[in-house]
């Protein structure tokens, strides 16, 4: 299931949101209707400092995707690792959040080019069968994961 996230602009029409809503609600996805304007979408406005951090440990080759993800859920209450997460959110998605930072922010080049090579291969995620993972059943899912080594 992904996200289906309507930003109506204060020119939007009560009949334009009601019709995009309804379509939205067809598509079998969570849709959130945000209830103020904004540039960013609402997941960006999230802090992504911990996809950040598993990605530049991951670009300087520290540990391995998987590796990263076995830590987070090891010891964080969470079931996937913000590595799968950011195969669930797009690594295109992250690659252009990564790239507006790329001007000022330390390490943003070295992690945008390491998603630059999934991207280019065509490896976006789940969306696309595979990114850091492979679908329908990536890795981070096995019930073993924590005692795979």
């Amino acid at each position: 299931m992904g996200l289906t996230e309507i930003r109506p602009q204060s020119e939007t029409s009560h009949a334009t949101l009601t019709r995009v809503t309804d379509v939205a609600h067809t598509l079998e996805t969570v849709v959130v209707t945000l209830k103020k304007e904004r540039r960013q979408s609402l997941i960006e406005g999230f802090d992504v400092a911990p996809l950040k951090t598993a990605l530049q440990h991951a670009a300087d080759g520290v540990a391995s995707v998987e590796d990263i993800d076995r830590a987070w859920i090891a010891t964080m209450p969470s079931s996937i690792g913000p590595c799968g997460m950011i195969d669930a959110l797009g690594l295109d998605t992250m690659l252009e959040i990564t790239r507006q930072g790329v001007d000022g922010e330390a390490g943003a080049l070295t992690r945008y080019a390491f998603l630059k090579r999934y991207v280019d291969e065509g490896r976006l995620g789940a969306k696309s069968g595979e990114g850091f993972y492979s679908y329908p059943d990536p890795a981070f899912m096995r019930p073993d994961l924590l005692s795979a080594a």
